[in-house]
């Protein structure tokens, strides 16, 4: 438990989510990023503890779809979404976030595009309790904006979430929501026509005295290389600590879009208690554009 403000115990959500595959899901933490660079987008994944602790993990799903209004296919377009997390702690903390997406995209250059976005929702926490202390529950709205600024394979995004600074108090402990800034970007290089190196990254930072006392800034650093569009072996650092080794499965079914697998394991730089066990996860992706729409 944290000590008092306004007279209650108080823990901060440490949110927008940080999967260790964050790159694929990147409207979970920057809703502008919705619709960047495909037509529909489905991201499932499950995010797990080892060990005994294999009963502390997060859920979480995605999706997104382009809508055009009209025939004008180089013109200005739309993005609608749905995002779901959840976040379970044995069977007695239960976190989830439901969120409604939307994000337009435009020109500003002949080869540079603008996205503005937002999410908004809500989360709900639930806590099984005791005989003697009974169950509790509690929801608040939550929300998120965005920008972001990118071309065919380099990005670029700025996002303000939890805007509400929020608080949720199922039982007696009081969760807030306090407000957060991400910068994330990456880009995309061909070596040659078999080789493309995608070097990512996201940095998070407070924007409450309160919450900056308890959190540290937290960065995640990746890097994957793209081999004949199949094999997507990556090596990464995840929230300034723990070291994340990717490997994905791409284009299992091209006939049907681009469905993939991604498999990530993350272990601690350097261990300071026995409660510091591996993460592990697994995503699932699918892709898939319309080629008649070009942007």
């Amino acid at each position: 438990m944290l000590s008092s403000w306004a007279n209650a115990q108080e823990k901060f959500a440490q949110y927008p989510v940080r999967f260790t595959q964050y790159y694929q899901g990147g409207s979970f933490v920057n809703p502008a990023l919705a619709g960047t660079h495909t037509d529909i987008e489905v991201n499932l994944g499950n995010q797990r503890m080892s060990g005994n602790l294999s009963r502390i993990a997060s859920y979480y799903a995605l999706v997104n779809l382009r809508v055009r209004l009209g025939n004008r296919q180089s013109g200005p377009f739309s993005s609608f979404g749905i995002l779901f997390y959840n976040d379970q702690e044995g069977k007695y903390l239960n976190r989830s976030r439901f969120y409604l997406v939307y994000a337009w995209h435009t020109h500003i250059f002949e080869e540079t595009k603008l996205s503005l976005g937002l999410s908004a929702g809500a989360m709900n926490y639930s806590v099984k309790g005791t005989p003697l202390s009974g169950n509790g529950s509690d929801i608040n709205p939550d929300a998120a904006v965005g920008i972001q600024v990118y071309r065919k394979s380099t990005w670029l995004g700025l996002s303000v979430n939890q805007l509400f600074n929020s608080e949720v108090q199922p039982l007696n402990e009081i969760t807030v929501l306090a407000p957060y800034m991400n910068i994330s970007g990456g880009s995309r290089f061909s070596l040659n026509n078999a080789i493309e190196l995608i070097p990512t990254g996201s940095f998070r930072t407070s924007l409450t005295d309160i919450s900056q006392q308890q959190y540290k800034n937290q960065l995640s650093l990746n890097l994957r290389m793209n081999l004949f569009n199949r094999l997507e072996p990556g090596l990464g650092l995840h929230n300034n600590e723990k070291l994340v080794i990717n490997l994905a499965l791409n284009n299992l079914y091209p006939a049907y879009g681009q469905i993939g697998i991604n498999l990530s394991y993350a272990f601690l730089i350097r261990k300071n208690t026995t409660l510091d066990t591996p993460l592990f996860e697994l995503g699932i992706i699918f892709h898939r554009d319309n080629k008649r729409i070009r942007f």
